[in-house]
Formats: C-alpha cells, structure tokens, sequence
C-alpha cells in the first residue's frame, strides 16, 4: 500500500481514489456502489483523510457532495501523482527485457476458446514473463482480480462489480447442441417453445454461459426456469461429452462444434451471441498485464495504466 508524507502525515493512496470517485460520483451512496464498498466503509476512508490532512475536503451541507478549496487541491494533487506515475513507468519499461510474472484468471469459455492462443503469443513476445492461467466460474474470476489474487481476466459476461473495467476481445455464438441420433438433429433451428420439452445439461451455478442463456431465453418471455435439467457439469468438452452420450441437450460455444456424434441447432428468433471480454482493476494495469493485453489487441488508451484513473 503506497503512502505519502507530504502533509507530514501518512497518506493511503488508496484513500486518495476514494475521495476522486465521490468527487466524480457526487454522493458518498454512489461512490459506494461504484468501488463495490460500504457506505460506511467510503466515510470512513474520506474522514481519515480528512484527520491526517487536517482540513475539510468535501461540503456536506450540498445536495450533491462538492470538494472544498482544499478538497479540490488534493484531488487535482493526486491526478498529478497518478500521471506522473504512469510515465515513470513508461520510462523505466521502454526498450527493457519484460520480466516478471502475471495471473491470469479465465471462465472456462475463454480459457478454451482464446487464451491458448494469447499465453502462446504473449510467451514469444515477453520469454522472460512467467504466465499462469487459473481457469474458474466467471463470478470467481471477479472476484479473484477484486481481491488482487490475478492481475487480469477473462469472462464471458460484463464484471457486475464496479471496481472493474471490462474490454470486448472476441464475440461468441451459441449453439443448442444434441445427439445426432436426437429426433432434433434432422433439423437446423428449434422453436423456444420446445426448449421446455428437452432434457438440459447444464453448466455449474456461476458459469457465464449459463447465465447469458438464462437471461436471454427469459427475456423473450419464455418461463425458461421451468426447463428440466437433467445434469449439471463444469466444462464445455464435458457438456459435450454429456450430450453426445444422449444425456440430454445444452448450449455451447458454437466454436467447440462440430464434435463427432453432436448436431448444433439454432434457435429460432432468439441471437445467442455475446462478447467474451478482458476485465482488470480501474486503477489500471502493471506493466507486464498491459504487455499481455497488447497481445489481446487491446489498445492501451482503453485499459488505463496502474495507478492511472479509469474513467467510470
């Protein structure tokens, strides 16, 4: 946790993008939601601020939260900090050897599907670099980088929590697939209405894919709560392999198709595509997770640099 001691006290820099985000928010409820904090928890951090810098830095007697003179300087102070990091950084990395290391957390849609590729890519670019990919539920993937386990990753849905940013890097249609001896496989789409009459392998509670068919099915007005699930799996090749078997149906990457003994269906009226996504903190990234996301074609102005401010 970096601090400073210009004020002759010791000051969270983590305290600092606090005070900016209920700046920028206008209200402490807004800002807490935003850092996925308590409410609480946001005061608390602002009032410490306050205590080591021995002034007010918000005037609560507004409608909306506004920084005072002194208020205002500390944020504008702690803009400059984070830009001056920033090209400390560049400096120190332009023309060096990348070293380090980098966690890569990844639903198991993306970790079959494009980071193969990318860890291949990334390992010819940067040799030095030392990439481990933990592959897990999206909901386990926010958390995993909230809690600074990962330095980035992949999911199949937007991040629900706010501290996150997310960046589109590949879209992804799917499929309804069943047995090719299936009654269904002579045919190329399906009604939804039938949906509700089949079998359904599904992925595990927290699965990206899992979520995105729900969401999407419901929102057509089709009671897809009501469908029979007949088993629950936690991979896309083991959904497959459940199918195949005349377990039952499931929806799958249409990329991981066709598989020997599996027919791909469509649905009819129902668009079954999704962005798969690269998601980091909104500080930014270390510099060797912004040399990873380069190799993910991500331009770098969109994914802001660690200590940096993301805009909301």
């Amino acid at each position: 946790m970096r601090k400073m001691h210009d004020w002759g006290e010791d000051v969270d820099t983590e305290d600092l993008a606090v005070l900016r985000e209920t700046v920028r928010q206008g209200s402490i409820s807004r800002a807490a939601r935003s850092l996925s904090m308590s409410q609480p928890t946001v005061s608390r951090r602002i009032m410490r601020l306050e205590r080591e810098l021995r002034c007010t830095l918000l005037d609560r007697h507004l409608p909306s939260l506004r920084p005072t003179r002194e208020g205002l300087f500390v944020v504008r102070f702690a803009e400059a900090v984070a830009a001056e990091e920033r090209r400390l950084r560049e400096e120190l990395v332009r023309g060096v050897p990348l070293h380090g290391e980098i966690d890569i957390a990844a639903s198991t849609t993306p970790a079959e599907r494009i980071v193969p590729e990318l860890l291949a890519r990334f390992a010819k670019e940067s040799p030095n670099v030392q990439a481990r990919l933990h592959v897990m539920d999206s909901q386990m993937v926010e958390t995993c980088i909230v809690e600074r386990r990962c330095d980035v990753g992949f999911m199949g849905l937007a991040p629900r929590l706010g501290l996150l940013s997310a960046v589109p890097v590949a879209e992804d249609v799917l499929s309804l697939a069943v047995p090719s001896t299936h009654p269904l496989a002579a045919r190329e789409e399906v009604e939804a209405g039938e949906l509700l009459g089949l079998p359904f392998v599904e992925r595990e509670a927290g699965s990206a894919t899992r979520t995105f068919v729900e969401e999407t099915l419901r929102s057509t007005g089709l009671p897809f709560e009501c469908r029979h699930v007949a088993a629950e799996v936690s991979s896309p090749h083991s959904l497959l392999a459940a199918v195949r078997s005349g377990h039952g149906v499931g929806f799958v990457s249409t990329a991981l198709l066709p598989v020997l003994g599996v027919k791909a269906l469509r649905v009819k009226g129902v668009r079954l595509s999704r962005s798969l996504y690269l998601v980091f903190l909104k500080e930014g990234l270390t510099p060797v997770a912004e040399a990873f996301a380069r190799t993910a074609d991500v331009l770098v102005d969109q994914a802001p640099r660690h200590g940096a401010r993301a805009d909301p």
